[in-house]
């Protein structure tokens, strides 16, 4: 078995791809992994490490786009913003089915490869919908608007747009502290990622010039509630735990 290592990022999965495609290896003797996932070493296994480039991405991109459709070439994003450790082989094998049966294999969930894929975009799309109704933000001393999130899946560039464009006069990031990068926007401009070191980050997770107006919501919120109609479980359903340590509502006073 060889096993093709490769960054966790998009380009680094695209860069594995091309190479695993180019050892012209077949597909039942190779596996693709990403780097420091925690998977385990095989004994009698060949690595080979796999270097990021952008011309490798751009010829993936090219025969994906001639061969098949700019849906699948945004499904290969998305995927890649997963959490799944795995992503980089199920997203070589999906691409063998769809050269080997043509574009419209991507719709028969019958197919194992297929499959998969399909459940990570799901996943990924779901967060992001999450993420864009549960995000809270709070007002910085600075001036500028500070929203924290903490997903499974690297969504903070698929929820800023959103903001972008509800948001287009206002100064505004979106901290995902697990990751510690943000999606961050200046008023009258386009938003851009930027990694943030620990010590911003630990400045927007305890300042907020707002506390009073949290201390108002917080009061409304539980003077609205109806004690007799209290329902945990339907209300972990469609606001699950994980994602309340950040919404004003769920903070203690």
């Amino acid at each position: 078995m060889t096993v093709f290592v490769c960054e966790p990022g998009y380009e680094g999965i695209l860069s594995c791809i091309y190479d695993a495609g180019m050892s012209k290896i077949p597909q039942d003797e190779l596996r693709l992994e990403i780097k420091n996932s925690g998977q385990n070493v095989e004994l009698f296994s060949s690595y080979v490490e796999c270097i990021p480039s952008s011309e490798k991405v751009k010829k993936v991109m090219e025969t994906v786009r001639r061969h098949l459709n700019s849906r699948i070439q945004e499904q290969l994003y998305v995927v890649c913003l997963s959490e799944d450790i795995l992503r980089a082989d199920k997203i070589y094998r999906y691409l063998k089915v769809l050269f080997l049966r043509g574009a419209s294999a991507a719709d028969q969930l019958q197919i194992p490869a297929v499959y998969e894929v399909f459940k990570l975009c799901r996943s990924v799309y779901n967060e992001k919908h999450q993420f864009i109704e549960f995000l809270r933000f709070s007002q910085m001393s600075e001036g500028f608007l500070a929203g924290k999130i903490q997903p499974k899946n690297d969504v903070a560039e698929l929820i800023a747009p959103y903001f972008a464009d509800r948001l287009p006069e206002e100064d505004w990031l979106i901290c995902d502290i697990g990751r510690g990068k943000a999606a961050v926007h200046v008023k009258g401009e386009k938003w851009f990622l930027a990694e943030i070191s620990s010590d911003e980050l630990e400045k927007i997770c305890i300042q907020s010039d707002e506390k009073d107006w949290e201390k108002l919501w917080k009061t409304f919120f539980t003077a609205i509630a109806i004690e007799q109609r209290k329902n945990p479980d339907c209300q972990r359903s469609h606001l699950p735990l994980r994602f309340r340590p950040f919404m004003t509502e769920f903070q203690s006073f």
